[in-house]
């Protein structure tokens, strides 16, 4: 993060966030598994996203600035995390290591994508998100999970539309606009 933050900001925001990311995670594994202590993975990222924008609203922080560095942390807390766990977590391992080449890339080259003239922080929060989403689906895939809808899991729904909501956001904070880009929204003379 920035120089600028006090050490004080840091600690109330640490604080703030690790609230946020157990009481998604805890009240997420409920809603996931209908059991209380089970823990859901769309529930840290969901209560992580809550309390980083309430907390960047009331302190007047750059949300996308803030969500770029949490992501690529959070990135590499799971790689190491999947290290330590060992052979069973050799799906999260290899998706985290893909996630931070994937990042990597994205923060290194997204000022001289032509698709994203803008250049604009928040991508590679955004990217870091996706990468995650393509985990819970290929996992939910291979592990046989039970289906709930359209031949979907629920963690395979959300990030389905997590991927969806994360592409429109990218297009749009790229500076692109349906209504001048795209053929079929334009008005016919």
């Amino acid at each position: 993060m920035r120089p600028d933050f006090s050490d004080e900001e840091i600690i109330k925001f640490t604080l703030n966030m690790s609230v946020g990311l157990v009481t998604g995670c805890i009240l997420g594994g409920v809603i996931e598994s209908g059991r209380w202590f089970e823990l859901s993975g769309w529930g840290l990222v969901g209560g992580g996203w809550w309390a980083l924008r309430r907390w960047c609203n009331t302190q007047q922080w750059d949300f996308w600035e803030v969500y770029d560095w949490i992501a690529v942390m959070a990135l590499w807390f799971w790689f190491l995390g999947s290290a330590f766990y060992g052979w069973g977590a050799r799906y999260a391992f290899v998706s985290s290591f893909s996630g931070i080449i994937v990042t990597w890339f994205v923060k290194s080259h997204y000022r001289k994508f032509r698709w994203y003239p803008s250049g604009k922080v928040g991508i590679v929060g955004l990217s870091a998100v996706m990468v995650y989403a393509v985990y819970e689906i290929t996992v939910a895939i291979l592990n046989a999970a039970p289906v709930y809808w359209w031949g979907l899991t629920l963690s395979q729904t959300v990030a389905a539309w997590v991927i969806a909501i994360c592409m429109v956001t990218v297009y749009l904070r790229g500076g692109n606009r349906f209504h001048t880009n795209v053929k079929i929204f334009k008005k016919k003379s």
